[in-house]
């Protein structure tokens, strides 16, 4: 049987199919490698599907993989890219600028009212779902993108906890049932098709001329979900207490940023200051963030440095690292970078809502980047999209002696 999954998309790639003509783009079909450069900044909402066989699914899903447990999700990603993407634009109306044309009329707007009603109902739960901003890394190309995308998607909504029967809900190791998750696909330029080190510099010019589109893209969801929030509390003003949480939507939003998709990351959050016409503050958007295998310097987080600003957009903020990640090396060491925060952490940066999750005890391969796809690690995001404590007891982590820092225990 075969399973339909959706996912929502921003990009400011290159449409494939239009020969760049905008007047075109609601016939889109796929995107390419290069930005989108008639328009600087320009970014696309969308939504596109594929089909999957549930048997292959489900088998990605129960694989073991040696100390890490069930779920191969890089599998997963790979089964997408073998399948058609069948991609629907939020487009603007033609022959109109942004001048002339009523904010309503933005394929943006249509795109923020569907996310809208995907938080109060969705039809993996029926009771409205949690949205989860991803930014993937280098030499990825539009099919992988999607694939890294919907497995995640397939992946997080598989291990998400279930409520136990008999808890007492007053206490502190609770455990909450979690909403599903949507994803929704901030997908750069990478090359998807060079060889590694060509397409890493290739990569780092293409980022230059994204933040100006997902600082842009950034923005227009956190303006949406402020109206969406003022008038759900206005709305609930006249609510009993007890009826709140029924009549508001509830959802929210997590951002997940993976490899150079975390200095695609720092690019934005500094553009993004520009583009608020010098606001003090960056808004407060995401609930968490979580940085796997972060592709930039270590002490990055650090007040002054330039990712410290996303402790402004996100509440808290999660690592997770490798020490054995090749590709952390490889940056190190042949790319002239410092030392990598996917490959040691913060060093022992102890600041509120920072959280240090060190993965290598259970990553195993040739490049072991990937692993926020799979088994033990995809399921501690998944307790943390839960809002499970960090301490919790049911974690399958141990507590390191440096502050805010745990370790991932393998599976046996």
């Amino acid at each position: 049987m075969a399973l339909d999954l959706s996912l929502y998309y921003a990009t400011n790639r290159n449409p494939t199919d239009c020969g760049g003509d905008p007047v075109a783009l609601n016939q889109v079909k796929a995107f390419g490698t290069e930005p989108y450069l008639p328009r600087h900044g320009y970014i696309t909402f969308g939504k596109l599907t594929v089909k999957l066989e549930e048997s292959a699914v489900q088998n990605c899903l129960q694989q073991s993989i040696n100390d890490m447990g069930q779920g191969d999700g890089e599998a997963l990603a790979a089964l997408v890219k073998q399948e058609r993407i069948q991609v629907t634009p939020y487009v603007d109306p033609l022959g109109k600028t942004e001048k002339t044309l009523d904010p309503k009329e933005f394929g943006s707007h249509h795109f923020a009212l569907d996310l809208e009603q995907e938080m109060k109902q969705t039809e993996l739960g029926g009771k409205g779902c949690d949205l989860l901003v991803y930014i993937h890394g280098f030499n990825v190309s539009w099919e992988e993108a999607v694939g890294g995308a919907l497995a995640l998607q397939l992946m997080y909504n598989h291990k998400r906890p279930v409520a136990q029967r008999g808890q007492n809900p007053d206490s502190d190791q609770k455990i909450r049932p979690s909403r599903p998750i949507k994803v929704i696909l901030f997908s750069w330029p990478s090359n998807g098709q060079m060889l590694p080190f060509q397409s890493y510099r290739s990569d780092l010019q293409d980022v230059n001329l994204t933040d100006v589109a997902f600082a842009r893209g950034f923005l227009i969801l956190a303006d949406k979900l402020k109206t969406r929030r003022e008038e759900n509390r206005d709305a609930n003003q006249t609510v009993r207490l007890k009826d709140r949480q029924r009549e508001d939507c509830g959802g929210r939003v997590y951002l997940l940023c993976h490899s150079m998709g975390n200095f695609v990351l720092q690019k934005t959050l500094a553009k993004m200051r520009s583009l608020s016409k010098g606001t003090a503050r960056h808004p407060n958007l995401f609930t968490h963030a979580f940085l796997c295998a972060p592709d930039v310097d270590a002490d990055a987080l650090a007040q002054g440095q330039p990712l410290n600003p996303l402790l402004e957009v996100a509440q808290e903020v999660s690592v997770y690292f490798n020490t054995e990640d090749l590709a952390m090396w490889i940056s190190d060491h042949t790319k002239g970078n410092p030392q990598r925060l996917g490959q040691v952490g913060t060093r022992g940066l102890i600041e509120k809502g920072i959280y240090n999750i060190d993965c290598s005890d259970v990553v195993h391969g040739v490049t072991e980047h990937s692993y926020y796809l799979n088994g033990s690690v995809a399921q501690d995001i998944t307790q943390t999209l839960a809002r499970w404590d960090q301490n919790h007891k049911s974690r399958s982590r141990n507590k390191a002696s440096d502050p805010g820092t745990f370790v991932i225990k393998p599976v046996h």
